[in-house]
């Protein structure tokens, strides 16, 4: 009799003992969020400091975007414009055709450039869930892949190639061969500019916070920031440097 006393008291000591690990596992999982682009499972307690990284990034590249999209849209389209005014007011036949091809090359630059922007999603937060957290993490996910895609993307790159060429092979078909060596190194070294100034913060931020390494947004934008725009000037290899603070 004794030792089936003992034998039970044992049993419901281990099932207790049992069920307070289980209990405080499930305790210790209600405590964390399971997001996909987290280095692991993340403390509630964190989640507000990561939906501030986030959000922090968006805003920043959401800046430099629009400064992207506006200062490249705005330079070719005015330099497309007085390069055409040139080529309609010249008298000299060779300035219409030099004039009048930059004119055609930048304005389709300033055309692609208003229908395929670099568009940095939006994000709304109107919690500190794991929820809003997982929402987060996909938008700072996008903003990174449409950064990629802005400077990796095939078509704009053979577009500018044939942009370019065109207009050099369109001169030298007229005997303006040093018209044409210009025209073509010029274009192809505006287009790479572009390409190399595109904003590319949400990229390194999303690998960073995937390793888990969250710096300050605040200190991540400081500084100033140079950008080399095409120039507005009568000149179609002209250059104007932006320096953003």
């Amino acid at each position: 009799m004794v030792r089936r006393v003992k034998t039970t008291v044992g049993r419901v000591v281990v099932a207790a003992v049992a069920a307070a690990l289980i209990s405080q596992a499930g305790a210790a999982r209600a405590q964390t969020c399971r997001t996909p682009h987290a280095d692991g499972p993340v403390e509630l307690s964190e989640v507000p400091e990561r939906l501030e990284y986030i959000e922090g990034v968006l805003k920043r590249e959401q800046r430099k975007a629009s400064w992207w999209n506006w200062g490249w849209g705005l330079g070719f389209g005015a330099l497309a414009v007085g390069q055409g005014s040139v080529a309609l007011i010249t008298d000299d036949t060779e300035n219409q055709r030099t004039f009048g091809g930059n004119a055609v090359r930048t304005g389709i630059a300033a055309l692609n450039q208003v229908v395929v922007p670099l568009r940095i999603p939006e994000l709304e937060l109107k919690d500190k869930s794991c929820r809003a957290l997982a929402a987060a993490e996909r938008a700072l996910e996008n903003a990174s892949r449409a950064e990629r895609k802005q400077v990796a993307l095939f078509v704009p790159r053979i577009g500018s190639l044939f942009l370019n060429f065109g207009v050099g092979i369109f001169l030298l078909a007229n005997d303006q061969a040093t018209d044409a060596i210009i025209a073509t190194a010029s274009g192809l070294i505006v287009s790479e500019i572009r390409f190399q100034t595109t904003p590319f913060g949400a990229v390194d931020a999303h690998e960073n916070y995937k390793r888990g390494i969250m710096p300050s947004s605040k200190t991540a934008s400081s500084g100033p920031e140079w950008l080399l725009l095409p120039s507005v000037a009568g000149n179609p290899s002209g250059m104007t440097l932006l320096v953003r603070y």
